[in-house]
């Protein structure tokens, strides 16, 4: 008997839907800092312990797929995708005015995640490592906020670690990019 794909055999898929109890719990914090003057400075985080507390008949991961195999395989008590264990972000912004009404300023921002397996099937080719991705701005602009012009620098280490990574499909990093950026308020 051949599936809807021409192929000899039965094909078994995983999906989101077909799994009976997951457990997800963990903690997370978000504080700010501003008593150096001028300067904001920000950190939050977050511990993660998410698992399939019962998966008993899940489909198979590519690499599993071979002739003679069990149809399912049991995924019970292993991580969720994408589900790092632990995430950081930390950051700070400095604003200095120069004149009346402007004032110069810079920041950055850095995002950490743990390693984490990306694949619903738990492949072991979808792992991929813990990594950050900083950001950074420097600018002038107006003291309300109705004008400012910054230079914008997005993933300034050119973090390579891809966003998607399965069997099936693959959606890279994300880009290295410098920019102007110009943002604005005029009228009521």
């Amino acid at each position: 008997m051949n599936n809807q794909n021409g192929i000899a055999g039965t094909t078994y898929a995983s999906a989101t839907g077909n799994v009976p109890w997951v457990i997800s719990r963990g903690a997370e914090f978000d504080v700010a800092y501003q008593g150096i003057p001028h300067t904001t400075i920000h950190l939050s985080g977050a511990w993660v312990d998410a698992f399939y507390k019962e998966f008993p008949d899940s489909g198979k991961a590519n690499e599993l797929n071979y002739p003679g195999s069990p149809a399912y395989v049991n995924l019970t008590g292993k991580v969720l995708p994408g589900a790092a264990k632990f995430s950081l972000d930390a950051g700070a912004e400095y604003r200095h005015p120069i004149f009346s009404n402007l004032e110069a300023h810079i920041s950055f921002d850095t995002i950490y995640r743990s390693t984490s397996n990306l694949d619903t099937t738990l492949s072991e080719h979808s792992w991929v490592p813990g990594n950050s991705i900083t950001d950074i701005n420097v600018g002038i602009g107006r003291s309300d906020g109705l004008f400012d012009v910054s230079v914008v620098v997005k993933n300034l280490t050119n973090n390579k670690v891809p966003v998607t990574l399965e069997w099936s499909s693959y959606e890279p990093a994300f880009s290295q990019w410098y920019g102007l950026q110009v943002t604005g308020h005029f009228g009521k």
